[in-house]
């Protein structure tokens, strides 16, 4: 789990730092005419800006880390659902069917994930019309 966390960290770091950098310097060069603050000027112009290029791409990094945690059972240090499906199915002789389980499952949980992105997406693009 460390691994995926420090490597995801990385990946979403990056992307975080590309949604600041897209919001142009004249965004800061204005609320600083307005006489904003520079902890206001991230709060009320840079973060809203940057989040709306942000969340897609963070959106998808997430939903890709939920399914890249059945390559942790590989390591055989955690215990997750994977793993716990092949030993379930070992035991009683049904590896195919608790698989599929946990392939539904799996399923089930990135497109309810996908489901929220998509209304978070949603929510964030009202203000470009």
């Amino acid at each position: 789990m460390m691994a995926l966390g420090l490597n995801y960290g990385a990946y979403m770091s990056e992307t975080f730092r590309a949604g600041l950098s897209s919001v142009s310097k004249g965004q800061r060069e204005a609320a600083m005419a307005l006489g904003m603050t520079p902890g206001q000027t991230m709060m009320r112009i840079v973060l809203p800006q940057a989040l709306r290029f942000a969340i897609p791409p963070m959106g998808n990094d997430f939903i890709a880390m939920t399914k890249d945690s059945a390559l942790v059972s590989a390591t055989g240090f955690v215990h997750e659902l994977m793993w716990r499906a092949t030993k379930v199915g070992r035991a009683q002789f049904n590896n195919l069917e608790a698989l599929i389980m946990a392939a539904i499952f799996y399923w089930a949980l990135t497109l309810i994930l996908t489901y929220f992105q998509g209304k978070l997406e949603a929510r964030l693009a009202r203000g470009d019309r």
